[in-house]
């Protein structure tokens, strides 16, 4: 059956079989199951950070927010990825939630001089006071953050 819409190139899948095309006319056909490969590479390198990051954000958290010597020492693929989780608990949508709001966050830790709070999407900002970032702001009355 002939779908028209396979041909329409206002649709991504269409200009990524174009490009799929190019790529393994340009680099042979082994292109594609090269990027395949990788993909899967990458996915499994994904989810073993995110591991550690889950178990690097609740070794962090104390009453009130997260502890900065516990994020200071974290490589930085994990750091950030503990900030985002704990970003999106306090009630930041991740469609908002962008590259800019984790690299101010992880200033608070990592570059501290005195800064003032980090605005995060859905209303919530985050201060770094006496060793700790602390919410505040539209999340304060979120029980079990």
């Amino acid at each position: 059956m002939h779908d028209p819409h396979n041909l329409d190139p206002s649709f991504a899948r269409v200009r990524a079989r174009s490009l799929l095309a190019d790529l393994s006319a340009a680099l042979g056909p082994a292109v594609v199951g090269n990027l395949a490969r990788t993909a899967s590479l990458v996915a499994a390198d994904n989810a073993a950070l995110d591991s550690l990051a889950t178990d690097a954000l609740a070794a962090a958290r104390v009453d009130g927010g997260l502890t900065v010597s516990s994020l200071a020492g974290l490589q930085s693929a994990v750091r950030t990825r503990v900030l985002r989780a704990w970003a999106r608990s306090l009630g930041a949508p991740g469609s908002a939630l962008s590259h800019r709001h984790i690299d101010a966050l992880d200033a608070l830790v990592t570059n501290w001089h005195g800064q003032g709070p980090v605005s995060l999407p859905g209303g919530t900002q985050v201060r770094r006071r006496e060793g700790v970032l602390r919410p505040e702001g539209a999340t304060t009355d979120l029980a079990g953050w």
